[in-house]
């Protein structure tokens, strides 16, 4: 088991670890392009933990929740991307929204690990939609653009 989740966490670790020294042990073009180290840091995890939650699936989670099953694997999942945006150090900006992504996946896996579909179904929903505006908004901020908070689609 523990060997699977490594197996799924690992790239996105390993991702966030080589940008962050790639970009950390380069040198600056100019003083005026350089950045703090800490900043480039955060960034790499910004990148690395909204992969890791674009990519845990959970549209799919939601859709089989709707229809009334609990889906295999899926509390794995639920725990493994709250973990991540848990354990990320999230720059001020994206803090809050990051935390309520948090929250809403916390109360979605405490319904998986009851394997209620019928309670799970409409928290998978918020931890889904939560999840899309917030990576708009993470992706702005990697892009320089102020944190906001993006209406929802698909």
């Amino acid at each position: 088991m523990r060997l699977h989740a490594l197996w799924y966490t690992s790239p996105g670790l390993v991702a966030g670890t080589a940008l962050t020294l790639s970009t950390v042990a380069s040198a600056a073009p100019s003083s005026s392009v350089a950045q703090d180290p800490l900043l480039v840091a955060q960034k790499a995890q910004v990148i690395a933990t909204t992969h890791q939650l674009d990519r845990a699936g959970l549209h799919e989670i939601e859709e089989a929740l709707i229809s009334g099953a609990v889906p295999a694997g899926a509390l794995g999942t639920v725990r493994k991307a709250r973990a991540a945006a848990t354990a990320t150090d999230w720059p001020e900006p994206l803090r809050q929204s990051a935390n309520q992504v948090a929250e809403k996946l916390a109360a979605l896996e405490a319904a998986l690990r009851a394997e209620d579909a019928v309670k799970a179904a409409p928290l998978a929903k918020d931890a889904h939609e939560a999840e899309h505006d917030f990576s708009t908004t993470a992706n702005g901020w990697l892009m320089g653009s102020p944190a906001s908070a993006p209406a929802h689609g698909h």
